[in-house]
């Protein structure tokens, strides 16, 4: 009946009724009560049956559920018993193996050891398709770093298989060199977002077939084999879209960003919350709206946020915008104190002197920043430590290239401008891009995360509601959401 419900929920697109079910899914969850692994593994099939269906929308019930998979069960008591099925696994339970371990990678690690020990024990020399594929998708990496005895023992005990394919060896061959890669990174910093978005994109386009076509080590480098700064250029805070959310009513709306990806700290959220209740100006009232945002801070351990930041989105906003950001104002577990706010350096741009809203969004410019990471200690390179960011403009000859603003990592750009990159302290992932303009006197800045990108209207430019003249003055910092610790 509940599957039933969800689907026609999702198939009708009735709001209510999917709130109903996510409230009702809670109400299961929080029934589980002690070590039930098979009250546990039903809602967990159930989610999963649901996540299917839909992905976008019901992620955060796959969410909801791993949650509690790790509070009552324990990640590796519930991996314990759901390998003992292993060789009959789908893919995607193989890929749901690998969601739940998260950077926990030892422990299925450990479950490999004992399937593979159990096949060398039958005497078949071959791995299996779900042995490869987990093998492949799993970061071995982080499996060198926490326990590098248990990672020379799972690639022993690989080698002394007898009777194993030329492919089952050049796989494994290959999977050693690109774990084994020198990194500039430790696990703690990989970034889980970017992973759940592969896991989640392979769920939600695999077949339920079990051995699915494995990725071979002898493949061209991945994002995985790269040092972080080069795995995304991406400025993290640009160019999304609210039309997804902002016809939900406020708790769905809470539910899904929550369980949005690319929602990963409390500066995006609130831009997000900020486009919505534009969306809803009637909306004026904010019933535990503070603590439900409180309490996702410390379930996705999100730091605070700058009062200087929101304060100014309250200028030329409705109303409401502006009597619920003022709320903040005064909450001291959202709003960043001044020596935790002192260890999120915001850069200026420092070349172009001066920038308009034509050179950002009209013309391809390379914003120079000067910025010496605490960690990079007496560097001795030649020019100035900082980053550059470069925007591209679409052109009559490519017609479907979108306007972008990216971190350029290209060597030339640094020696033209004699800069340098520490890409092992500077990631684009951390960065969260500053627009500012002046209110009267007053410089504002200019909340247009989830404003989609700029166009050209006349002599005036408009990134979502926001309009500006072509020629006006516009200034731009980089705001690190990470601390930096000197």
């Amino acid at each position: 009946m509940f599957r039933d419900l969800n689907k026609m929920a999702l198939v009708f697109e009735v709001q209510w009724l999917l709130s109903k079910c996510t409230e009702f899914f809670r109400e299961m969850l929080s029934a589980i009560d002690g070590e039930d692994y098979a009250a546990m593994l039903n809602l967990f099939e159930e989610a999963l049956y649901i996540f299917k269906e839909n992905p976008k929308s019901r992620i955060h019930l796959m969410d909801l559920t791993i949650e509690k998979i790790q509070e009552v069960n324990g990640t590796d008591t519930f991996l314990s018993n759901y390998f003992e099925d292993f060789k009959n696994f789908t893919q995607q339970q193989v890929d749901f193996v690998v969601w739940i371990a998260g950077n926990e990678v030892e422990i299925i690690v450990q479950h490999l050891l004992t399937e593979i020990a159990s096949h060398i024990d039958d005497k078949v020399g071959l791995l299996t398709d779900n042995m490869k594929y987990l093998l492949s998708n799993t970061d071995l990496s982080i499996c060198r770093v926490n326990d590098r005895a248990l990672y020379e023992t799972l690639f022993d005990t690989l080698q002394s298989m007898e009777n194993t394919s030329k492919e089952d060896m050049k796989l494994v061959f290959g999977l050693y060199r690109k774990s084994s890669m020198e990194r500039k990174r430790g696990s703690n910093s990989l970034d889980e977002n970017s992973k759940r978005k592969k896991i989640m994109s392979r769920i939600s386009e695999s077949s339920d077939e079990a051995g699915a076509d494995v990725t071979t080590g002898d493949s061209d480098p991945t994002e995985d084999d790269l040092p972080v700064a080069l795995i995304s250029t991406k400025i993290p805070n640009l160019f999304y879209k609210c039309e997804d959310f902002e016809h939900l009513w406020i708790q769905e709306f809470f539910d899904q960003l929550a369980g949005n990806h690319d929602v990963h700290n409390l500066f995006i959220f609130a831009e997000a919350l900020y486009a919505w209740m534009d969306f809803h100006p009637r909306i004026v009232h904010f019933p535990n709206w503070v603590n439900q945002i409180v309490r996702l801070m410390t379930d996705l351990d999100w730091g605070g946020i700058p009062i200087s930041l929101i304060s100014t989105w309250k200028f030329g906003s409705k109303q409401n915008i502006k009597s619920f950001f003022g709320m903040w104002e005064t909450c001291n577990e959202i709003v960043a104190s001044n020596n935790e706010f002192a260890s999120w350096p915001v850069v200026p741009c420092y070349a172009p002197a001066t920038i308009t809203w034509q050179q950002l969004c009209g013309t391809e410019t390379k914003f120079r920043f000067k910025f010496k990471h605490p960690a990079s200690g007496d560097c001795r390179k030649s020019g100035n430590c900082g980053f550059i960011l470069k925007s591209t403009v679409p052109n009559p000859d490519s017609p479907d290239l979108l306007y972008n603003i990216e971190l350029s990592t290209d060597p030339a750009d640094y020696k033209k401008y004699r800069l340098h990159l520490h890409d092992d302290l500077v990631c684009a992932k951390n960065m969260y891009f500053v627009l500012e303009r002046m209110y009267g006197d007053v410089p504002c800045c200019i909340p247009i995360s989830w404003c989609g990108r700029p166009s050209l209207k006349g002599k005036y430019w408009t990134w979502g509601k926001f309009k500006f003249a072509n020629e006006s003055p516009v200034k731009i910092s980089v705001l690190f959401t990470t601390k930096i610790i000197k």
